[in-house]
């Protein structure tokens, strides 16, 4: 086993697959998931690295879960910003009412992670990849 995980590769993956590893995720706010993990830096968060790597000790799996659970923290943080009361996107022009704003507010919630010991492995084993070698 490595050191130090593979961040950079662990967070390509978690990108890809971050939407399956969610449960009760209100359909309304798959896509703005979706956004969030293919256009901003929310994979990339510093606590979701930051446990990663502190975990890391303990195994693979474990690093992973941990990330995992701050990934949920992120996630529902992210979405709690975008829909909550202080948020500066312009819903209405959107289409979206202020009551199905508060849903979705309050819908954030109840997602929780989904056990899916396939991701969970691809993610351990991207993280366990060596690190590309740095060019001169």
């Amino acid at each position: 086993m490595q050191n130090e995980p593979n961040v950079e590769a662990f967070c390509r993956e978690l990108c890809e697959h971050g939407l399956k590893l969610l449960d009760g995720v209100d359909p309304r706010l798959r896509d703005i998931i979706d956004l969030q993990l293919r256009l901003s830096d929310l994979c990339y968060s510093e606590c979701i690295t930051a446990d990663l790597e502190s975990g890391w000790y303990d195994g693979p799996e474990q690093a992973v879960r941990a990330g995992l659970e701050s990934y949920l923290h992120v996630v529902r943080e992210r979405l709690e910003g975008l829909l909550g009361p202080d948020a500066m996107f312009p819903w209405c022009k959107a289409g979206l009412t202020d009551e199905e704003r508060g849903e979705l507010y309050y819908a954030v919630d109840v997602i929780q992670l989904r056990e899916v010991p396939e991701i969970t492995s691809q993610l351990a084993a991207a993280a366990a990849e060596p690190d590309p070698p740095v060019s001169a």
